[in-house]
C-alpha cells in the first residue's frame, strides 16, 4: 500500500524515511467510518470490526475489507470477540449519561442482542476466550468478575483506588487493574480475587496498554501520535511506531501476535508489522546479553509474580513483597541459587550490577535500597529524581549509581554513602536511557528531546552532543567502548563510533 501525505507532519515523516515500511494502511470511506473507537480481529483472522464514535459498529471482511454487517450503536468504545468466534462484545456509553457505560453480548451469526449488563463504569476486561468478563459497577469500588453465561457476578472483592483499565492475562488466569493516574498496575488471580502483585508501566506513564496473545509484548498508546510496542520485561521501548496523524484510540493484535492494528481521530486504520527482527536481535546481543524473559530451566514456586535483573553471572530474582523472597540464581543450570533477605517495603524493580555483586530495590514513588549480598544487609532508603524515575544503572566499578527521569537532569549517586555526588544537567526531556562504557569514564545518555549526549564521569562535565534529531532508547557500549549502540523510535539500530 501506498502512503499518501496528507499533511505536513507526515510529509516530514515521508521524506526522512521514519514511517514503518511494514505499515499497510487503509481509509474505508472515512466519512463514514467516523473517529475509530475501537477494532477487533475474529479468531480465524477473516472477520474485522471497527467502531466509530457517531457511527454504527462494523462488520468487514478480510483481506478484501468488504462490510458484511452493522450493530446499531453509536457510542461503542470497545469490541471483542470470543475466542470460538461465536460471540462479540461490545461496550459502549448509556445513552442517558456520558458517565455510565453498558456491556453488550451479540451472537456473531445473526448479529442478535443476547444480553445487557448496564450502569457501569469505564473499566472493563474481557477474557480472550471470551467466557468471563470484570467490570465495576457505577460510584463502586469493587471489582465483579462474571461468567458469560451468568446473570450475577461468581466473585467480588474490593480494590481500594479509581481504576483506569482493566485486563485480562492471555490465559484468563491473571487481571490486571491500572490506577486512574496511569502510574500503578495491580494484578489479580481470577480464581479467587487474590492480589499477587504491583508493578509500574516499564516508559512511565501509558494511556492504555494491550498485553500480546502470547503474554511477552505490550502494545500501549501515549502521547504525540505514537504507539509503543515493548517486551514485558524490558527496561526500554522495542520500538515506536509513528505515522498517525492525530489522537490513537484503539488498538488490537492479530490472533498470532504478528499484526497490530491501530485506529483514530484521523479516521484511519493502520496494521504494523510487529514480529521481531532477528537479524537485529543478534547485533543487538552482540553487545548486550541482556534477554527479555527468564529462561524455562528456572523453576519458580507456584503463584510467584518475579521481579528481576540479569547479570553477567545470573540473574536476580524477587517476588517484590516486603520481607518477601530474594534470591540469585547462577546462570549455569546446575549451580544452586543463593537466597538473601529481601527489603522491608515491597518494591517494583531488581537493578543488578554487571558483575552480581551489588543489586538495588526501586519502590514507589523514588525511594532506592542496595545490597552488598556478601554483607547482607540493606542501605538507608535514598530518594532519586523528582518526578517519574525512568532508567537507573550501576558503574562498572559498583562506585556509583546513575538514574534519570522526567525531571530532565541524570543524577549520580555514591553507592556506599547514598550521597548525591552530581547532577548533569543539559537534557530538555525526559531521560530516556543511560549507559557506561566499560572502563567507566564516560556515560552516554538519551532523552525524549531527541539528543544522545556524552558526560565524562572524572569531572562529569559535559563531553558534547553525539547525536540528535531523533529519540534514541537502549544505549549500550560495545566491549571495547569505540561504538554505542542504540535503538530508534522506528527500531532501527544506530551505532555511534568513538567515545
Amino acid at each position: 500500500a501506498t502512503v499518501t501525505a496528507n499533511s505536513s507532519e507526515v510529509a516530514g515523516l515521508l521524506m526522512s524515511g521514519t514511517i514503518n515500511q511494514d505499515e499497510l494502511r487503509f481509509r474505508g470511506r472515512p466519512s463514514k467510518l467516523g473517529e475509530i473507537s475501537s477494532l477487533a480481529w475474529s479468531p480465524d483472522g477473516r472477520h474485522f470490526l471497527t467502531a466509530g464514535l457517531g457511527s454504527y459498529v462494523r462488520l468487514w471482511s478480510m483481506p478484501d475489507g468488504n462490510l458484511q454487517g452493522l450493530i446499531p450503536i453509536q457510542t461503542a468504545s470497545k469490541l471483542y470477540y470470543s475466542a470460538d468466534g461465536l460471540f462479540i462484545f461490545v461496550f459502549s456509553r448509556s445513552p442517558e449519561s456520558q458517565d455510565v457505560h453498558e456491556l453488550r453480548i451479540y451472537q456473531r451469526k445473526n448479529l442478535s442482542l443476547l444480553r445487557t449488563v448496564s450502569k457501569l463504569q469505564a473499566a472493563h476486561a474481557v477474557s480472550a476466550d471470551g467466557k468471563n468478563f470484570a467490570v465495576m459497577a457505577a460510584g463502586d469500588d469493587q471489582i465483579h468478575l462474571y461468567n458469560r453465561e451468568d446473570e450475577k457476578p461468581r466473585l467480588s472483592w474490593k480494590i481500594g483506588y479509581a481504576v483506569k483499565q482493566l485486563a485480562f492475562s492471555a490465559d484468563g488466569q491473571t487481571l490486571f487493574s491500572q490506577a486512574l493516574t496511569g502510574m500503578l498496575i495491580t494484578y489479580w488471580q481470577v480464581a479467587d480475587g487474590k492480589m499477587l502483585g504491583i508493578t509500574c508501566p516499564i516508559a512511565g506513564k501509558y494511556d492504555q496498554f494491550f498485553p500480546s496473545p502470547d503474554g511477552k509484548r505490550i502494545a500501549a498508546t501515549g502521547a504525540d501520535q505514537q504507539i509503543t510496542h515493548q517486551a514485558i520485561h524490558g527496561d526500554s521501548p522495542a520500538a515506536m511506531l509513528r505515522g498517525h496523524e492525530d489522537t490513537i484510540r484503539a488498538l488490537a493484535f492479530s490472533p498470532d501476535g504478528k499484526l497490530l492494528a491501530s485506529g483514530g481521530n484521523d479516521h484511519t486504520c493502520r496494521l504494523w508489522s510487529v514480529t521481531a527482527d532477528p537479524a537485529r536481535e543478534a547485533a543487538r546481543s552482540e553487545f548486550d546479553p541482556s534477554e527479555n524473559a527468564l529462561p524455562d530451566w528456572i523453576s519458580l514456586p507456584k503463584d510467584f509474580s518475579p521481579v528481576w535483573a540479569r547479570s553477567n553471572g545470573g540473574y536476580w530474582i524477587g517476588d517484590g513483597k516486603s520481607h518477601g523472597k530474594l534470591f540469585f540464581q547462577p546462570s549455569s543450570k546446575t549451580a544452586a541459587r543463593e537466597e538473601q533477605k529481601a527489603p522491608p517495603e515491597t518494591y517494583l524493580r531488581l537493578i543488578s550490577s554487571a558483575d552480581s555483586n551489588v543489586i538495588a530495590t526501586f519502590s514507589w514513588p523514588r525511594i532506592l535500597r542496595v545490597l552488598h549480598p556478601k554483607d547482607g544487609k540493606w542501605s538507608d532508603s535514598l530518594r532519586l529524581s523528582q518526578g517519574i524515575v525512568g532508567p537507573i544503572i550501576f558503574s562498572p566499578d559498583n562506585q556509583w549509581i546513575a538514574s534519570g527521569g522526567d525531571d530532565n537532569v541524570v543524577s549520580i549517586h555514591h553507592v556506599k554513602t547514598g550521597a548525591l555526588i552530581a547532577t548533569l544537567r543539559g537534557h530538555q526531556g525526559q531521560i530516556n536511557s543511560l549507559a557506561f562504557s566499560k572502563d567507566g569514564r564516560t556515560l552516554a545518555s538519551s532523552a525524549a528531546d531527541q539528543t544522545l549526549r556524552l558526560w565524562h564521569t572524572p569531572t562529569w562535565r559535559e563531553l558534547g552532543i553525539l547525536h540528535q534529531g531523533e529519540a534514541i532508547y537502549g544505549l549500550t557500549f560495545s566491549k571495547d567502548g569505540s561504538v554505542l549502540r542504540g535503538i530508534t523510535e522506528s527500531g532501527q539500530t544506530r551505532d555511534f563510533g568513538g567515545k
